[in-house]
């Protein structure tokens, strides 16, 4: 049939050409079509509610033809990382559907009720979010935070014995509005700046960041995730590379009393360096008006050796690093402006401690210090173990995860052991990606530097045969 046809044909052509694994995500918001309109992804005679029992049953059908046909690809070539993922639901149904509805179901936890019961593959619960609720800061009555969404997902795959699946956001941006000048200015910047903060706090394992607008006319506009558009980066082009200057591994951020909740941050350190970003992110109304206010922060660095620091600050906000301003204003450079770095200073270490300039943030600011010193101190010593690693049970040809944190003086250097043979990359975390009957066993971690090193205690990999 043609879905077996296509999977072996993606897997043997693309998995081993640059590519190292293929995920098939079924459809494409099925559960926001509604009658009377003529949706390309609508799976039935087009009569039925938005997001209705009817609707999904015509949506399942489709779906286990194709996890079938994963399943069946992935057993012939167990070598192959090959993923079957679905339903790419929007956030209809977590605001309106129920699992106990019928004209407004809840997609995504049907589908994994649905596929534990069946005994269909399904290696990632999929769906969109544009403009989440990323707190309860103005969360407007019956409305979710992007952790109530994802808590409930990940609830109920636990639930259903699907331990394993995992929670894929495979859209996510600002606004799902194409023509919404928020997709590229300061507001859209702080917004994702502020997600890509809070969501790996959530139970999200992975995310894909999908732009739509960027100029508002006709001539100029296009459709779908270019954040390059000709020579101009935009706002939230920028964000992400800000967060690309982030050294080292992220550390503990201590929020006064008076921190102006609105302002998200993170940190993170190496040897003689450590990058701050502050995303004051307020929210827009449904005009899509700005809801933030400007914000006064005060920043310290504690624990720093060395009497004299370097520091870089970059800001992304209205009149910062944003194309989209010298657009509206018929002011555009004829080349790209980089990532714009407003101060470059040096600054004294008192007692250990490096107090920076105040500052007052604009309204949808994203803001970064990269300050770099003789060292920090914050860790020393031999390594430790913060986190061990957990004991798993997965089905064959499905991936397998082991993680652990340590501490200690830079640079730690990780070893994976399988019984007493290495396995993995230098990294805390280790990944098989297809996990076989010969995975099956126990695997510790030496943890190394320069001072010393330290082995986590032992987790156990159970590797259990496919379903029949």
């Amino acid at each position: 049939m043609y879905a077996e046809a296509y999977v072996r044909y993606v897997a043997l052509r693309y998995t081993g050409a640059g590519f190292d694994q293929a995920v098939f995500e079924v459809e494409n918001e099925m559960d926001s079509a509604n009658y009377p309109s003529k949706s390309a992804w609508f799976m039935t005679d087009n009569k039925y509610s938005t997001g209705s029992i009817e609707a999904y049953n015509g949506y399942y059908r489709l779906f286990r033809i194709w996890a079938g046909a994963v399943e069946k690809v992935a057993k012939e070539h167990p070598a192959k990382e090959l993923f079957i993922a679905g339903p790419a639901a929007t956030t209809y149904t977590f605001k309106y559907g129920t699992m106990q509805s019928v004209n407004h179901l809840s997609w995504m936890e049907k589908l994994a009720v649905d596929c534990a019961r069946d005994h269909v593959r399904l290696d990632a619960v999929t769906y969109h979010e544009y403009g989440a609720a990323l707190d309860t800061i103005g969360l407007p009555p019956g409305d979710q935070t992007l952790q109530d969404r994802s808590t409930m997902i990940r609830n109920r795959l636990d639930a259903v014995g699907l331990s394993t699946t995992r929670l894929w956001v495979t859209e996510w941006g600002a606004d799902e509005n194409i023509t919404s000048p928020i997709n590229c200015n300061e507001v859209g910047a702080a917004y994702t700046a502020a997600f890509l903060m809070l969501a790996p706090l959530t139970p999200i394992d992975a995310g894909t960041f999908l732009l739509y607008s960027d100029v508002p006319d006709g001539d100029h506009r296009w459709t779908w995730p270019a954040m390059l558009h000709g020579v101009y980066r935009k706002a939230v082009f920028n964000v992400f590379d800000l967060f690309n200057k982030l050294p080292g591994a992220t550390c503990a951020v201590e929020k006064s009393a008076g921190w102006p909740p609105q302002v998200k941050p993170i940190a993170s350190a190496d040897g003689n360096m450590v990058g701050i970003i502050l995303a004051n992110y307020g929210r827009w109304s449904p005009g899509r008006v700005d809801l933030s206010s400007p914000r006064d922060v005060n920043l310290r660095i504690c624990n720093v050796s060395g009497t004299y620091a370097q520091v870089s600050e970059f800001v992304i906000d209205h009149d910062h690093s944003n194309v989209w301003t010298q657009l509206i204003s018929k002011s555009l450079p004829a080349q790209q402006k980089p990532l714009e770095k407003v101060q470059d200073y040096s600054a004294i270490v008192t007692d250990g401690t490096l107090v920076l300039p105040d500052r007052t943030l604009a309204k949808s600011a994203v803001h970064m210090w990269v300050v770099k010193t003789d060292g920090f101190s914050y860790a020393s010593g031999a390594p430790s173990i913060l986190s061990q690693p957990v004991s798993i049970t997965v089905t064959a040809g499905r991936p397998a995860t082991f993680t652990l944190s340590a501490t200690g003086a830079a640079t730690l250097s990780y070893q994976w052991k399988q019984g007493t043979t290495n396995v993995g990359t230098n990294s805390p975390t280790l990944t098989i990606r297809v996990a076989q009957a010969a995975n099956t066993g126990s695997y510790t971690c030496m943890v190394t530097n320069g001072v010393g090193n330290v082995t986590s205690n032992a987790a156990t990999l159970t590797v259990t045969p496919y379903p029949q």
